[in-house]
């Protein structure tokens, strides 16, 4: 089921949604499910639920989905389900939640449209990729991915593109996925970089289409795999590429824990919050001295695509078809995906039971504590 988001989870997807969150939360405030808004309390008290529909309208969850995960999370967060409910006041209660339900799904339809209708109309592209692409007949937004990039098929007379555009004004560069790509083909199913440019403090990234939809939305038909089993098939695959000559190294386990020590002396008071919500029982010190103990040794390491999630692989007539966003792929330990993965899984959607299918996918019976709890407390130290 589903399964309450930390306080550092809540603050990362609100960076990731900041598109979208306001107009959430205003509409969740206004439902005011139990009270607690018209009783005084801050715009942010439903936050934890805010973002929570958010991830399952991206996912493309219908009004019976959104209904079932408010009533679970009435009654496992705040202790208002139907249980609590006496008898004479239950119609009115499940009528509330269903209308809002509904409201909020036909609410986002509309933004759907609406927003795909604008960026038709603005989607400003550099010259030489015009060059490349040729008149194009249609554009297709794709609300996926990252709040700070925009994603569109370019659909032309010659065939179908995505072209993925980031501002320079945010960290990273696409020019980190512009060298993964190239260096993966041949050696992994990923895109291919048809065109790099820069121009005016944007970036775009021109690469090959790929047929299929993203993990997260398919659904096996019958004889097919689950979904579960292929995100742990392509993992194993991809964790065996040989990482002789490979330059990418951003995030081993010696830098990771690098970045953790440098968040520590520049967010020391946000990182003792987050360890005193996340790890009531450990002192920061205590966390540190497990990082050491447990960090993998040089011989674990293999290929990782160091974002490893069910929005992140392609899937076509029920197998892979090619990895996605790879921009921080690179020689880490195998336990960064498959943490990213169960977490993906298990916090940011209700799929529990894929977890098995994904670790028979990959080949493992039990999971290693020590290495899922590394990459916990290198995610909660993150930020």
């Amino acid at each position: 089921m589903w399964k309450h988001p930390s306080i550092n989870e809540i603050k990362r997807l609100k960076m990731k949604y900041v598109d979208i969150f306001d107009q959430v939360q205003e509409l969740v405030n206004e439902w005011d499910p139990v009270g607690l808004i018209g009783g005084g309390a801050p715009d942010d008290e439903y936050d934890c639920i805010t973002i929570q529909l958010i991830d399952l309208l991206k996912q493309g969850a219908n009004q019976a989905e959104i209904f079932e995960y408010i009533i679970h999370e009435l009654d496992d967060h705040f202790g208002m389900g139907i249980k609590a409910i006496d008898n004479e006041y239950k119609e009115s209660f499940i009528y509330k939640q269903t209308e809002f339900s509904n409201l909020l799904f036909e609410w986002y339809k509309r933004y759907e449209t609406s927003n795909a209708v604008q960026i038709d109309h603005s989607l400003y592209l550099p010259q030489t990729i015009l060059n490349v692409v040729g008149e194009i007949t249609n554009i297709t937004p794709i609300n996926e991915g990252r709040h700070y990039q925009t994603v569109h098929k370019l659909e032309t007379h010659s065939g179908k593109y995505i072209i993925k555009i980031k501002s320079r004004e945010y960290p990273g560069s696409l020019f980190d996925e512009v060298e993964r790509l190239k260096w993966m083909q041949g050696k992994l199913p990923v895109p291919k970089v048809i065109s790099y440019e820069e121009e005016e403090g944007k970036e775009y990234l021109l690469m090959t289409y790929i047929d299929g939809c993203v993990a997260s939305k398919y659904q096996p038909k019958d004889g097919e795999k689950s979904m579960g089993f292929i995100l742990g098939e392509a993992l194993r695959k991809l964790h065996d590429v040989k990482i002789d000559g490979c330059p990418f190294k951003q995030f081993s386990p010696d830098n990771l824990t690098a970045m953790v020590r440098k968040n520590i002396l520049e967010h020391m008071d946000e990182v003792n919050e987050v360890v005193r919500t996340s790890f009531p029982d450990h002192t920061l010190e205590q966390l540190m001295d497990f990082l050491k103990s447990n960090k993998a040794t040089n011989d674990q390491l293999t290929f990782t695509h160091g974002d490893y999630g069910s929005g992140n692989v392609m899937i076509h007539n029920g197998d892979l078809n090619a990895f996605l966003d790879v921009g921080e792929a690179g020689i880490s330990d195998p336990y960064l995906d498959i943490y990213y993965m169960i977490k993906s899984l298990t916090v940011y959607s209700a799929r529990q039971e894929e977890v098995s299918e994904f670790m028979n996918g990959y080949g493992i019976d039990v999971l290693d504590n020590y290495k899922m709890k590394f990459h916990q407390i290198m995610d909660t130290l993150l930020l």
